[in-house]
């Protein structure tokens, strides 16, 4: 007969648990073969052990004793019977060390809660060691834990390398872009009624031209930045195109192709210079890539357009604002999320062109993507046809957040035959794409609620409220660096809360914690932040005065 609670059971050479028709331990030997166990794991520094299912607490100890100090135990019990015979059997004391949390919970929430409560920045990655057999009574809510806290490591480190590489230049373009908010609209006042193709750069985007043709003047065709000149190639002009990037890069994607009929749909902090290509037809949005104090001020100047998630996927972040501007049906295609027959992107993006252009008799073109490809760690995953396609953990993030960003809704549909999964119906022919067009949802669009009113005013009023702050950063920083004790720098409290107003300034740090403590060379390298943005914003300011757009 199975037991409805967890049996104690003494084997001679320590208690062992039987529960629900299993040893949770060994039955000969429960400790000595959890130490042995312990004795062969290697650990790395900044690694967050997570320990499924605490048993008995065999093996904590030994663990503890191995453990790096910059390395953190997490252990997870799921199990509330368990998890009571490991507090109130005593059999072994469990240890009370800040360097190992022991939480109850069967929900993925509340390990990613204890995540953040331990810092997620103090972890580099998460290794899964399992000294309970407990952890096989709930397999899948102990590998749904295990995935979210790989994966949210994995995100923050993610985020935090694309802040320090372009938080700067995401500030600096969107103290240049203020200006040409002036006679610009945001992404609020775009709604329509009829369906949207949202059309992706990737190979799949070649084999639904001939879909897409044949229903332009009865679809609103919206197209990421980098698809554009395949597109128009193809003879088809869009009706929006939706710009995230800030590198110049970007204008690759334009120069050629410019048309001033086409709209622009661009981030706040996308390049100045393809903004000035779309004056007289340009859409802004913000994403707000950190929370920044700065967002809530440019709010209050009614400067700060309507807000997306910052999704990273330019095409994720189309889809998303289609759902937003439209009650009907939204279709996507080129969203492939993997490489095609060793393809990054479809024919005459330009991506395409360049490797085109460069390729040589030594060195033809299929030759340079397929080199390109496989210089990345690549992951092996199933298409949608079932078959193996060729992902990397940057472009499967991408289809995940495209799942969850069309979760919950029945109007999105997957015009693309090949890439990852997505879980939107596929549309297979001609037939199905124009009943899909056809259909009428009782969706309502997720409409964008903001203020924006844009002026000069407003814009010169921002940027000298902004040099303020700076200059009393500036100065407060100053006084710091004077009461240097030691050759060593502290940063008083006050400072901490006039650099949290002007955290854009050091965003960029590579040591930077959420704490703002200072290293030795801080405060200096602070102040050379804010002289470089107090430089930009004079100059800006200059311009207005002087009536330059």
């Amino acid at each position: 007969m199975v037991s409805a609670e967890p049996l104690l059971i003494d084997t001679g050479k320590g208690f062992t648990i039987k529960y629900k028709g299993k040893f949770l331990y060994s039955s000969v030997s429960p400790l000595a073969a959890v130490q042995k166990r312990v004795s062969r794991i290697s650990l790395t520094h900044q690694t967050l052990i997570f320990i499924p299912s605490l048993g008995l607490g065999y093996g904590l100890r030994e663990l503890l004793l191995r453990l790096p100090p910059d390395c953190h135990i997490l252990c997870i019990e799921a199990d509330q019977y368990l998890m009571a015979l490991a507090v109130q059997s005593r059999i072994v004391k469990l240890p009370e060390d800040p360097r190992i949390t022991i939480i109850r919970t069967d929900k993925t929430a509340g390990a990613i809660k204890t995540l953040y409560s331990l810092g997620v920045w103090n972890f580099r990655r998460v290794e899964t060691r399992y000294l309970c057999g407990g952890y096989h009574l709930n397999k899948e809510i102990y590998k749904k834990m295990q995935l979210a806290l790989e994966e949210e490591v994995r995100t923050y480190w993610q985020n935090k390398i694309t802040l320090i590489n372009m938080s700067k230049l995401w500030m600096k373009n969107l103290f240049y872009n203020l200006k040409s908010t002036c006679g610009a609209r945001d992404i609020s006042s775009l709604i329509t009624d009829k369906p949207i193709i949202v059309t992706g750069a990737g190979p799949s985007l070649e084999e639904s031209f001939k879909w897409i043709e044949k229903v332009i003047g009865d679809v609103i065709i919206l197209t990421v930045d980098t698809a554009l000149p395949a597109l128009l190639d193809a003879g088809i002009k869009p009706d929006y195109v939706f710009m995230l990037e800030s590198q110049l890069i970007n204008l690759q994607d334009f120069l050629p192709h410019h048309n001033s009929d086409i709209t622009l749909i661009c981030d706040i902090t996308s390049n100045p210079l393809i903004i000035r290509l779309f004056r007289d037809n340009l859409y802004f949005y913000s994403s707000r890539f950190h929370p920044l104090k700065l967002f809530d001020r440019l709010i209050s100047f009614g400067l700060l357009p309507a807000s997306i998630p910052p999704l990273g996927s330019v095409g994720v972040a189309s889809v998303h604002t289609a759902l937003k501007i439209t009650n009907g049906p939204v279709l996507f295609t080129g969203l492939d999320f993997s490489y095609i027959a060793e393809k990054t992107h479809a024919r005459g993006t330009p991506v395409n062109r360049i490797m085109h252009f460069t390729s040589s008799r030594i060195k033809p073109a299929g030759m340079m993507s397929y080199e390109a490809i496989f210089k990345r760690p690549l992951l092996k995953l199933e298409g949608k046809d079932k078959s193996e396609t060729i992902s990397d953990l940057i472009l499967r993030s991408y289809s995940l957040q495209l799942k969850k960003e069309i979760s919950g809704t029945r109007r999105v549909f997957d015009m693309g035959r090949t890439g990852l999964p997505t879980n939107a119906p596929q549309i297979r022919s001609e037939a199905e794409l124009l009943n899909v067009l056809r259909s009428v949802s009782a969706e309502r669009c997720r409409k964008i609620e903001n203020n924006f009113c844009p002026s000069l005013e407003a814009v010169k009023a921002f940027y000298e409220t902004e040099m303020e702050l700076l200059l009393h950063a500036e100065k407060q920083l100053e006084e710091d660096l004077s009461r240097r004790v030691s050759g060593k720098f502290t940063l008083s409290e006050s400072t901490k809360e006039i650099l949290k107003d002007i955290e854009y300034t050091v965003l960029h740090f590579p040591d930077l914690t959420p704490d703002l403590s200072a290293s030795e060379n801080f405060i200096p390298r602070v102040l050379a932040s804010i002289h470089f943005f107090l430089s930009r914003l004079r100059r800006l300011e200059s311009s207005i005065l002087c009536g330059r757009a």
